[in-house]
């Protein structure tokens, strides 16, 4: 392997280790419970997208990041490197946003799920029949 690839590999490293500070971080400083309740169907889904949101949005910086400190072991300047990302076109970028976007949010439902479960197993939750009410 050419010396450049391995330096790849490892800022995929770190913007992976990054990344899962990024979400594990916001579950600590405000747990599921206190952004809402588990009856309510519209605050789950606005909890969902907000926090899916954020966290994309912390990894498009992250991204950022990583592109600068990549472009400043390679000679160039950090800000040029920064730049150069997504060929400077908004679009490019707003679509790296979607794509992080869906890469974050099963991971967010995963996590209201074993919230709304409780203290059940998650695969009793999801098999229970609901009461008819």
């Amino acid at each position: 392997m050419q010396p450049s690839q391995v330096t790849g590999y490892g800022f995929a490293i770190l913007q992976a280790v990054m990344l899962s500070k990024f979400l594990l971080i916001p579950e600590g400083l405000l747990p599921y419970g206190l952004i809402s309740k588990r009856t309510e169907k519209t605050a789950l889904y606005l909890a969902i997208i907000t926090r899916t949101t954020f966290v994309s949005v912390a990894t498009l910086c992250i991204r950022y990041l990583v592109i600068g400190l990549e472009g400043l072991l390679k000679g160039k300047g950090f800000i040029e490197s920064m730049s150069a990302f997504g060929q400077g076109d908004i679009k490019h970028i707003l679509a790296t946003l979607c794509m992080y976007w869906l890469i974050v949010l099963p991971y967010m439902c995963y996590r209201f799920l074993i919230y709304l479960a409780g203290d059940k197993d998650l695969a009793t939750f999801l098999s229970e029949r609901k009461a008819q009410s």
